[in-house]
């Protein structure tokens, strides 16, 4: 048995130099690494590439509800200026009422905050339904625009097909 040990560490060790087989051995393992590390560069360049698809997707997707939330914003400002300037001209018809110089105008400024108050009252009705329904069509929107930008970044390193799903 220890005659078989010699043998094989023979092969790989002659006083004289390297042999032949280790150099192919050697050769083999340092191709091997270099082969395998180019293809982990290559993988890792492609996963990055994904990741910013995905990425860029996913802002398209946010872009379409931070839209969204602008116009919910505009219509909750408009309602909030309605309800200033109503309740403004009820105190100032209110306080026009008591001196008999103004007490003419306190029916112009209590018709005007009636009119204000009607006004906000049937847009907020109308901006709540339309928001609501908006609201609704919002997931197929921020998709679509998902999928657009998928669709345009098409290529890429292995190049792929991308999908999105939002």
């Amino acid at each position: 048995m220890s005659g078989r040990v010699i043998v094989i560490v023979n092969l790989f060790k002659k006083e004289d130099g390297f042999t032949t087989l280790s150099v192919v051995v050697s050769l083999l393992v340092t191709l091997s690494l270099i082969f395998s590390t180019a293809q982990i560069y290559r993988i890792s360049s492609a996963s990055a590439d994904i990741q910013n698809v995905a990425d860029s997707c996913s802002q398209a997707a946010e872009n379409q509800v931070a839209e969204f939330m602008i116009l919910v914003r505009v219509s909750d400002s408009v309602v909030l200026s309605l309800s200033l300037g109503g309740i403004i001209c009820a105190g100032l018809g209110t306080v026009a009422m008591c001196t008999p110089v103004t007490a003419s105008a306190s029916d112009f400024l209590l018709e005007a905050a009636t009119k204000m108050f009607n006004a906000r009252d049937s847009f907020a009705t109308k901006s709540s339904k339309t928001l609501n329904e908006m609201q609704k069509a919002l997931p197929f929107l921020a998709s679509v625009k998902a999928y657009q930008v998928a669709k345009s970044n098409n290529g890429g390193i292995f190049d792929a097909d991308y999908f999105s799903l939002a």
